[in-house]
């Protein structure tokens, strides 16, 4: 184990659409990470050389379906909260399904105020339950500022590519996201709201199976962040791994028997809610999963394809 991953154990142990345009959101900026710096050391006295040092990793949270009001909710913030007073994080990603209410003290402004006080950044998925009202999409616009329904963002060194799942098969959207991955170089992460693979209440998502799948692999992502389902799973498939993240809040459900045909499940847990926590490095991304009560659910080390 990683120091950094030290510092987070110890750290939680310690705690015991419907848009008319679809795409564009007038008034909204593009929320980016700050990139990581390169330093520069020169090693003097004499004919110097200079030594180029690997930027440290930096740490993201990842959560899903959260939105509810529910005591669970509260309790993922709150680990999530003390975990990045520890040691600060850089983003907050979310896999959709962000608001399942309009109430956004409750839902909103009193688990996760913190993240704007502090300024990490967001970047946000839409989920099917972000548009079903048009009060629920403003303020999903409003708090959360994605902006656009599609959108890239470099996540130290790597690209993160958000997608609307909502729309998987819209034509513009497929474009934009061809272009933008095989313009990618090194790590690459891509997020949307609908599973690829999933053995749960929706199961896996035929359209996105069909667009998207055959695009991650020829472009070498690297990792997919999913939602949509209440529980986790870990899957990998042509050297992707896909995760299903969908326990940060709203009531769990169970993961059933696979369907024929569904790429092996590595790990899935159905009984906790948790967040996932990302660190980037120059060329691998260290992923663990971890439950409310600090339990880890689930650690893999992804290396840049």
């Amino acid at each position: 184990m990683n120091v950094r991953a030290f510092t987070v154990v110890v750290a939680i142990m310690l705690l015991g659409s419907a848009c008319s345009d679809p795409q564009a959101y007038p008034g909204t900026t593009i929320a980016t990470a700050a990139p990581s710096s390169t330093t520069t050391i020169a090693v003097a006295p004499t004919n110097a050389t200079t030594t180029t040092l690997a930027p440290d990793p930096i740490r993201v949270v990842v959560i899903g379906d959260f939105g509810t009001g529910s005591s669970e909710q509260y309790a993922v913030a709150s680990l999530i909260e003390a975990m990045a007073a520890d040691d600060p994080i850089a983003a907050l990603v979310t896999t959709g399904d962000n608001f399942y209410r309009d109430d956004i003290e409750l839902i909103w402004l009193d688990p996760y105020g913190w993240v704007d006080e502090t300024g990490v950044p967001i970047h946000a998925a839409w989920g099917n339950h972000d548009i079903e009202t048009r009060p629920r999409i403003e303020l999903v616009a409003k708090h959360l500022r994605p902006p656009y329904r599609w959108y890239a963002s470099e996540l130290g060194e790597a690209t993160l590519v958000v997608i609307d799942s909502n729309q998987v098969e819209n034509e513009d959207q497929l474009a934009w996201l061809e272009e933008t991955l095989a313009a990618s170089e090194g790590l690459i992460i891509v997020s949307f709201h609908h599973p690829a693979f999933a053995c749960g209440h929706h199961g896996s998502t035929g359209s996105v199976i069909e667009t998207g799948v055959p695009l991650f692999e020829e472009y070498g992502v690297d990792l997919v962040l999913n939602g949509h389902e209440h529980s986790y799973e870990r899957f990998g498939i042509d050297g992707v791994t896909y995760l299903v993240t969908g326990g940060s809040g709203q009531k769990l459900r169970d993961i059933r028997t696979c369907p024929a045909g569904t790429p092996a499940s590595f790990s899935w847990d159905d009984d906790r809610h948790h967040f996932v926590l990302l660190e980037i490095g120059t060329d691998e991304i260290d992923v663990t999963t971890i439950a409310v009560g600090g339990t880890i659910l689930d650690r893999r080390v992804i290396t840049d394809r």
